[in-house]
């Protein structure tokens, strides 16, 4: 199902970084805005889900419910995201699926007939590149706080720490699901 998609994450120290809100609800929203933004800046109108109380996943596809503050346009859900806390930080993680379009979903788990009538249709930005639609998101997040975005290439960054790190911590299913 995770196909053809553009993920992204957002982490950041709670105590470094306090604009992006010290609550779960904060963070959601500022991210959710970000997205919004970028998903504008290629002719995509979204709008955050609002709910008092949190709903979790329902049964089925991920794509078929939405929670509070992912986003949704044209009869479908555009972006699903969760969130990981802890007192100090937080990992945001989102997924925007260009295919299956939704009826897809619907198909595998044997209920077509259920599906919206207007959940047929790809996503707007299925034939779009990657990188195109990668960087209407840096610029929606870069707009929606604030910020400058700086890029760094692959030579700042020390491939032995990774590797070590990769060999220590997450070659091992044992680290990988010990919760």
């Amino acid at each position: 199902m995770h196909h053809r998609e553009l993920t992204y994450s957002v982490t950041a120290s709670l105590t470094r970084y306090s604009a992006l809100g010290r609550r779960l609800e904060e963070t959601l929203e500022l991210i959710a805005g970000a997205l919004i933004l970028g998903l504008a800046r290629i002719g995509v109108s979204a709008s955050a889900v609002r709910r008092r109380e949190p709903v979790g996943r329902q049964e089925g596809a991920c794509f078929e419910s939405s929670t509070r503050f992912e986003l949704v346009g044209g009869g479908a859900k555009l972006v699903g995201s969760a969130q990981y806390r802890t007192p100090a930080a937080f990992l945001q993680h989102g997924s925007i699926p260009a295919f299956p379009t939704i009826r897809d979903l619907y198909a595998l788990e044997g209920a077509e007939d259920e599906a919206p009538p207007e959940s047929n249709e790809p996503a707007p930005w299925a034939w779009m590149a990657p990188d195109q639609m990668g960087m209407a998101l840096v610029e929606g997040f870069a707009a929606g706080f604030g910020s400058k975005v700086v890029f760094r290439d692959l030579g700042t960054i020390d491939k032995s720490a990774v590797a070590n790190l990769a060999r220590r911590r997450y070659a091992h299913a044992e680290w990988t699901f010990r919760r």
